[in-house]
């Protein structure tokens, strides 16, 4: 009996182990350790940007937000997928120009636009500096055409709407090139 128990103790703390990913805080000021997964929980400490933390498993709260339990400090506690990166290396900005072609909305912003004859898509998580999906969305039709420039990142995210991990080129700043709105 003693043997089947600790094969069992192996095999979850196998799975277990599979699962944990190593991830990076990328919140400015600071990532709060929450008790439970959701915003409203008790703050259980603050984690500095750049921390680089082993996630476990992980939650969808009721508004949809993913959520991952991590230690910290001796403490066991949730944090928000939003501001986490799973790429431990400082993504390097990149940049691409080209004609606005729509944004889609869906589980999360879309923004594609055509660069040398290319469609090429990026995602929008959260805010952006300079133009905003919501005024790109909003006025979609006084975008189309328009040349803009994107700068962006690749990051590894979590996204449980693709079953887990995948790597994404995420928006950070989208500019109007050339004519003034």
């Amino acid at each position: 009996m003693k043997i089947l128990i600790l094969i069992f103790l192996s095999i979850v703390s196998f799975c277990t182990s599979l699962f944990a990913e190593k991830a990076r805080v990328i919140a400015k000021s600071g990532l709060i350790l929450r008790a439970e997964p959701k915003k409203s929980s008790t703050k259980l400490d603050k984690l500095p940007m750049g921390t680089v933390i082993d996630t476990q498993k992980d939650e969808m709260e009721e508004m949809g937000d993913r959520w991952f339990q991590v230690n910290y400090n001796g403490k066991t506690g949730w944090v928000s997928s939003q501001f986490i990166d799973f790429n431990l290396k400082d993504p390097k900005p990149q940049t691409s120009v080209g004609k606005f072609v729509q944004i889609e909305v869906g589980d999360y912003y879309h923004l594609v636009i055509e660069e040398k004859g290319e469609t090429k898509s990026f995602f929008i998580l959260g805010e952006t500096e300079g133009i905003s999906s919501q005024e790109l969305e909003s006025n979609s039709e006084k975008w189309k055409g328009k040349k803009i420039k994107v700068t962006w990142v690749k990051t590894k995210k979590f996204v449980p709407e693709a079953g887990g991990f995948d790597t994404l080129e995420v928006a950070q700043k989208i500019e109007l090139v050339g004519n003034k709105k």
